[in-house]
Parts: C-alpha cells; structure tokens; sequence
C-alpha cells in the first residue's frame, strides 16, 4: 500500500484504489459568494498532451453548464514556469443565485495523472481578482514523493 500524501499527511491508499483529490481554497466572502481555487487531479489510463486533455473536458462543461449560457472566452497553451498547460477561460450563469460566474481552467499532465486547476469568481469581479488568480497558480509545482 502507498502513502496517499497531502500537506503535512499522509494516509494508506490501497492497491487499486485512485487518487481522485479534490483541494479548494476559498477567498474572502464577496456577499454570497467566496472566490476560489479548486485543484483535482485524475489518473489517466493513456498518456495524453494537456491539450487533448482539456479537448476531452469539453463536452462534460458544455453539457453541465450548458443550459447556463455557457461560453468559451479563451482558449489556448500556457507556460507557467518549466510546465507546459493548457488555459480555457469561461463563463456561465448560475440560474438559483442569479449570478454570471468566469473560470480560469489551467490543465497539466504530469506523468500518468491530469491536473485541473479552476480559479472561479463572480464575472464582475473577476478581473480584479485575476492577477491573484495567476500569482497564485504561477507557484504551481509537483514535488517528488
């Protein structure tokens, strides 16, 4: 059995069993909702570019979003640092709060593992919070286990 390791624990991860880590950082509330950062990462059963990865995503945040008004801004490759990733910014409403959210989407693969990291803020303050947004994710590293 491996160490399942995150910040200052660690825990057994059983053989077979995937790690399918969720992590969520929440800014200061603004009214009724907090910007945030989300990463997950999700093993891959082939090796794919960051690109094909974020291609694959997709139709998932089409469907999900969709019906929301959902709509791709920007799209293409970034380097943050020595990572080669993918960017998607988007924008979509949320029909129960009335509010128009924007996510920054940088996608990474890292060996056999993808990782998405989604920045999300409301759209009328999200540029202001977007130089945050990239400071933040400008740090991103993989350290060895």
């Amino acid at each position: 059995m491996q160490d399942f390791r995150h910040n200052d624990f660690a825990i057994g991860c059983p053989d077979g069993w995937l790690d399918v880590s969720t992590v969520v950082l929440a800014g200061p509330p603004d009214g009724e909702f907090s910007p945030n950062i989300t990463v997950t990462c999700e093993p891959l059963e082939e090796p794919l570019s960051c690109a094909r990865y974020a291609e694959q995503q997709l139709p998932a945040l089409r469907e999900e979003f969709g019906e929301m008004g959902y709509k791709v801004k920007i799209e293409g490759p970034i380097k943050l640092g020595d990572l080669e990733c993918h960017q998607r910014i988007h924008t979509f409403g949320m029909p129960e709060s009335q509010m128009e959210l924007q996510q920054w989407q940088v996608y990474v693969v890292v060996g056999d593992r993808a990782f998405t990291v989604t920045s999300t803020d409301k759209l009328q303050t999200f540029d202001r919070n977007f130089p945050l947004f990239r400071q933040a994710v400008a740090q991103l590293k993989f350290l060895k286990p």
